[in-house]
């Protein structure tokens, strides 16, 4: 009798392993890590000189959403412009998407924050990257791949350009 409850209770713990397994699986989504890169779709150009969103092949770059009416994308701006201004003679190109429409709103935020980063108003990139929660950084390496995607003060976020310039 034992034995046929200790047999009972080691598959209860195998079922409740896989179903904990298949949950956590199913939750967490597909990881961005490694996915292709979605394409970069703006509607207009907020900073002068962009670059070429076609000709990003072969290049690191990060893709920033953010919204003006988002304290903590507000709030974090400074250290972005730390980022940028650490990595861009590594070639490092730092996009930032705006979900807002208003152009006037989004100048009045690059004269403020003395923003030192492209900037464009998104048009559906947001969407493409399947952004949960502003703001939302995503590090794209040489190869077009997603090797981090999440919160800007996430510690991984640096790492990710970091190795990703690295690589190259």
């Amino acid at each position: 009798k034992r034995k046929k409850v200790e047999k009972r209770k080691n598959g209860v713990w195998l079922t409740v392993l896989v179903l904990t397994i298949a949950v956590c699986a199913t939750v967490s989504g597909k990881s961005p890590s490694y996915q292709r890169a979605p394409e970069i779709n703006i509607t207009q150009w907020m900073t002068d000189n962009p670059p070429d969103v076609k000709s990003l092949a072969g290049r690191v770059y990060v893709v920033d959403f953010w919204a003006t009416w988002c304290h903590s994308c507000v709030n974090g701006i400074g250290d972005l412009n730390k980022i940028n201004e650490k990595y861009r003679d590594r070639g490092l190109v730092f996009l930032s998407l705006c979900q807002d429409r208003s152009p006037d709103a989004i100048k009045k935020m690059i004269r403020e924050k003395n923003i030192n980063f492209h900037l464009a108003i998104d048009n559906g990139t947001a969407d493409w990257y399947e952004v949960k929660y502003y703001p939302t950084v995503a590090v794209v390496n040489h190869k077009g791949r997603i090797v981090f995607q999440g919160k800007p003060w996430d510690r991984k976020f640096e790492k990710a350009i970091k190795k990703a310039l690295d690589a190259c």
